[in-house]
C-alpha cells in the first residue's frame, strides 16, 4: 500500500453505516452466548455436567477458539463460544449442535430453561 492509500479495513471501520464492508474486509470476532436458568434441585448437576462433559466435548469440535463458563448467580449459567468467523459457528450449528442439544436435553429434559444469542464483536480495549 502506497504511504497516501488508507486500509479500506480502517475506512470501514471509521463508517458504522457500512458494515457489510467491516464483515468483508477484516474478520470479526464473534461470541455465541448461551444461557441456562436451572431450578435449584439441578444447579449443581448441570454445572459439574456442563464443565466437565459437554464444554470440553464443544471444545473438541474446533470450532471456537475458546469458551468460558460463568455463573452469575445461583442458578444462572452463561456460556460464551467465541469463534473467528461466521463460517465456524455455522459448521458448530449444523454439523454438532443438533447431537449436543439432544444430549442435553437427554440429561436435562425439565428444569433448565435455555436462550442463545450471536454476539459480533465491534472493537476490544486491553
Amino acid at each position: 500500500m502506497k504511504p497516501h492509500q488508507q486500509d479500506p479495513a480502517v475506512v470501514a471501520l471509521a463508517h458504522p453505516a457500512h458494515h457489510a464492508i467491516i464483515q468483508e474486509k477484516i474478520a470479526l470476532m464473534l461470541t455465541y452466548e448461551v444461557t441456562l436458568v436451572v431450578e435449584e434441585e439441578w444447579r449443581e448437576a448441570v454445572a459439574d455436567y456442563m464443565r466437565h462433559r459437554h464444554i470440553p466435548d464443544i471444545f473438541d469440535t474446533g470450532c471456537f477458539i475458546g469458551i468460558t463458563f460463568e455463573e452469575e448467580e445461583a442458578g444462572r449459567f452463561r456460556t460464551r463460544f467465541q469463534a473467528r468467523a461466521k463460517v465456524e459457528l455455522n459448521r458448530y450449528l449444523d454439523d454438532f449442535a443438533p447431537d449436543f442439544r439432544a444430549d442435553f436435553l437427554e440429561h436435562f429434559p425439565t428444569g433448565v430453561s435455555v436462550t442463545r444469542s450471536i454476539w459480533w464483536q465491534l472493537g476490544e480495549w486491553k
